[in-house]
């Protein structure tokens, strides 16, 4: 190369070769994935093939007397079908009892004979627990309570053994007309004479009946899934005057596949 001559470098870049990379094969799914994978997709369609059933518990004007009354929530045999429900939906020996809408009137009016005087009110949404022991009857839902072992109740004020029961609602209530006829002019409304409310609860419990149609059962065998409405009072039914309670009760169950 001559001295002072020019000599001009020019940067080279290589070329990016051309076509895709190749991408790593996916490793194919163990048998035991495809299998949780399938049981999924069935679970799923089985969820959406259940059906909602409704059915209906009421009564009108019941006559209420110390110490308690009670309603039993879970009186399959004593409901009737409503909303599209019928007879053939009953035929499983297995139901969800998925929820219960309460709609209670309590008067002092009573088509026997009104009440007049004061009346204390407590009223308890409740579940059992197993130490209820033999004062609940699997086979009938009855429930017989004892005072000072399953509540205390003074003037109407009430309060349950929480080792028996769970309090899932309470509401209380003292009512009265004075001694004076409901039909005098200085007679109460709301909350002084008679008490309208509504009450909803989320049950979700699985019944069954080993021996036949869940829909045959007066009660949930296992005391847990037992749901009742506790109404006490202090009223005196020797003056042949009471309280009354009305309401209209409607359950969701939803079928099991």
């Amino acid at each position: 190369m001559a001295y002072g001559s020019k000599t001009k470098y020019v940067r080279k870049y290589a070329r990016k070769a051309r076509g895709k990379v190749a991408k790593l094969a996916k490793s194919k799914p163990s048998a035991v994935q495809a299998l949780a994978k399938s049981v999924r997709s069935i679970q799923r369609k089985m969820r959406n093939q259940h059906q909602l059933l409704n059915y209906k518990q009421s009564s009108s004007q019941d006559s209420m007397s110390g110490d308690y009354n009670y309603y039993n929530l879970c009186n399959y045999n004593g409901m009737t079908p409503v909303f599209g429900t019928d007879a053939d939906d009953d035929n499983n020996y297995k139901i969800v009892h998925q929820s219960v809408g309460m709609d209670f009137y309590l008067s002092l009016e009573n088509t026997i004979n009104n009440e007049k005087d004061t009346i204390g009110f407590t009223i308890f949404l409740v579940s059992l627990k197993d130490h209820i022991g033999s004062a609940f009857n699997p086979s009938t839902g009855a429930l017989s309570l004892t005072a000072n072992q399953h509540y205390v109740i003074q003037n109407g004020l009430t309060m349950l053994n929480k080792k028996c029961f769970n309090i899932h609602k309470v509401k209380r209530r003292v009512f009265t007309n004075h001694g004076t006829s409901l039909s005098n002019p200085s007679a109460q409304t709301q909350g002084g004479t008679d008490c309208r409310w509504y009450w909803k609860i989320g049950l979700n419990k699985v019944i069954q009946n080993p021996t036949g149609d869940w829909k045959t059962l007066s009660s949930a065998l296992d005391p847990s899934k037992q749901y009742y409405v506790l109404i006490f009072n202090d009223n005196s039914s020797f003056d042949g005057e009471n309280p009354s309670m009305s309401y209209n009760f409607v359950h969701t169950m939803k079928t099991i596949v």
